[in-house]
Parts: structure tokens; C-alpha cells; sequence
């Protein structure tokens, strides 16, 4: 996925006004899920 910490963090902070509707729940998670796989430094964790 290659995005900075920073660049996840936009992203997660601008996600619901930038996706309205489709800011779901299950989106949510995925996101929360990459972010914590990139702090933790193990990709293989994104997108559990």
C-alpha cells in the first residue's frame, strides 16, 4: 500500500466528508485495519 502514516491518517480524518454514503462501517474498519497493519509494520494484517 505504500502511504505514510500521515497520508492514512488525511485520509481516515477527511473519509466521511470526502465518501458521504459510502463511509460505511465495513469501509471504517478496513481503514482502521490498514492503519493499525502500518503502525504495526505487518501488512499482512490489513484489511482483517
Amino acid at each position: 500500500m505504500g502511504w505514510t502514516n500521515a497520508q492514512l491518517s488525511a485520509f481516515q480524518s477527511n473519509s466521511p466528508s470526502w465518501l458521504g454514503t459510502a463511509f460505511t462501517a465495513e469501509v471504517s474498519s478496513l481503514l482502521e485495519g490498514a492503519i493499525e497493519a502500518k503502525i504495526s509494520d505487518n501488512p499482512e494484517l490489513m484489511g482483517k
